[in-house]
């Protein structure tokens, strides 16, 4: 499956945290590292947080902004 089209991995990412299955979000984030959106990283950071992993959240957010660009659509 093409996760690269659109915001079908934030799509995914989403549902599979908010399903409780935030290991398997994790999976789909990790696996999109070179292509990914600003929705694949809020939608990664608010699954984090909703399942109470703050540390995590943060962390993300850092490696976030070391990225040289993000892209938006």
């Amino acid at each position: 499956m093409d996760l690269d089209s659109g915001n079908l991995a934030s799509a995914f990412i989403e549902m599979y945290s908010k399903c409780g299955l935030i290991g398997i979000a994790l999976a789909i984030f990790q696996s999109i590292s070179c292509r990914r959106r600003v929705g694949d990283w809020n939608s990664m950071m608010s699954g984090l947080a909703f399942h109470g992993l703050g540390r995590e959240t943060l962390n993300l957010f850092h490696e976030m902004q070391r990225m040289k660009s993000i892209r938006m659509w």
